[in-house]
């Protein structure tokens, strides 16, 4: 008796060949042989986006494209893969769950995964400087900003730059001061003004008052000075 013992079949296998063979009264030999086939694995489902990936924050901002690629190497797929689907509208969308069968009877399905689109730029609300500052100034820009979908990352402002003439520093002149808000999914809006830095305008300056020049009065020639009379 040559390959009759027990024998499990433990793994995924396309084709594996079994012989017995087993000796007969008179003298002979008989053999029987098997194919096996096994198969337990469930077929794979794999999704693919067009964009690829959401960015790290898990938002797209743009349509995105769904395609469905059912895979199953032993058996192989019996039966259509999901149909691919196009998102164009923004929030989050999640998908009904489908499957796939394999030849062995195994049930594969499509990951539940949401897909986050947002395209839409966040509000902004800054209070942009005045046409024109002295040196030294500052400003609060008291910004701040709202997004529906995603929601906000950052709000930045570039401070204002009212510095003093330098040969090596910017000095006074037209500049320009911007704010910027980004959402979790990237989309930015930024705010911005031109402003004006003068050398001829004091912080806090109050302006004085005008001052009155009486000019001198000619003395005559042998005469004398009138004395001023006190008030």
């Amino acid at each position: 008796m040559s390959g009759c013992e027990n024998f499990v079949l433990d793994q995924d296998t396309v084709y594996r060949f079994l012989q017995c063979t087993v000796g007969t009264r008179g003298g002979g030999a008989r053999a029987v042989s098997r194919t096996l086939k096994r198969d337990a694995t469930p077929p794979q489902i794999r999704v693919w986006l067009n964009p690829e990936a959401p960015n790290t924050e898990g938002w797209f901002r743009a349509p995105v494209s769904v395609f469905y690629d059912c895979l199953d190497v032993t058996s192989g797929v019996t039966g259509d893969c999901p149909q691919s689907a196009a998102l164009s509208t923004e929030g989050v969308h999640t998908f009904p769950i489908q499957s796939v069968r394999d030849r062995a009877g195994n049930i594969g399905f499509t990951p539940n995964t949401p897909i986050r689109i947002d395209m839409t730029r966040p509000q902004l609300s800054a209070t942009m400087p005045p046409a024109q500052l002295p040196i030294g100034a500052t400003h609060d820009f008291h910004a701040s900003a709202t997004d529906a979908l995603s929601g906000v990352r950052s709000v930045a402002c570039t401070p204002v730059d009212t510095g003093t003439p330098s040969a090596s520093g910017p000095g006074p002149g037209t500049r320009v001061a911007t704010c910027t808000a980004i959402d979790r999914a990237g989309n930015s809006t930024s705010l911005s003004s031109v402003y004006e830095v003068r050398l001829d305008i004091r912080r806090n300056s109050v302006p004085a008052a005008p001052v009155r020049r009486v000019p001198p009065q000619p003395i005559r020639r042998g005469a004398k000075p009138a004395k001023s009379r006190a008030r």
